[in-house]
């Protein structure tokens, strides 16, 4: 044999053995080490106060409630007020709550404040509200607040 034929040899035997690791190595690399899972840290439990508490459940009848009462405050501001359907008008929630025509619009979810506006226009009276990131009217425009 001579050493072209001899390092021909020894070279495939190398590459075997490296595709023999690898393949070893994908197969049986998953299988955990029962002694390592002993000695990993446990997570202690979160302190009393660190427990998120579960927040209500509200349903889009909360929000049609909600709706309906910003509708109904701005009817009697309406009718208070003696304004004409002929123009377009935008009447926020903060003007009807600040002339006490409605109480505060509380979300049934978080138990904050929503926001809203209504829009009165030819004797239609359509309410949009906002309530934090759990309820938003379709169409609502921030910039009418």
């Amino acid at each position: 044999m001579n050493n072209k034929t001899l390092i021909l040899i020894l070279s495939f035997f190398v590459v075997v053995l490296i595709l023999v690791g690898i393949v070893f190595n994908n197969n049986f690399s998953k299988i955990k080490d029962p002694i390592e899972e002993e000695t990993k840290e446990v997570k202690k439990p979160k302190k009393q106060e660190e427990v998120k508490q579960p927040e209500i459940e509200a349903t889009i009848g909360d929000y049609t409630t909600l709706e309906a009462n910003l509708r109904s405050a701005a009817s009697k501001y309406i009718k208070e007020k003696t304004i004409e359907d002929d123009y377009k008008i935008v009447i926020s929630y903060s003007k009807l709550k600040k002339l006490n025509f409605i109480e505060e619009l509380i979300d049934p979810a978080s138990e904050k404040e929503c926001n809203g506006y209504v829009i009165y226009e030819k004797k239609n009276i359509d309410p949009y509200i906002k309530c934090q990131d759990n309820y938003m009217t379709t169409n609502y425009n921030e910039t009418l607040e």
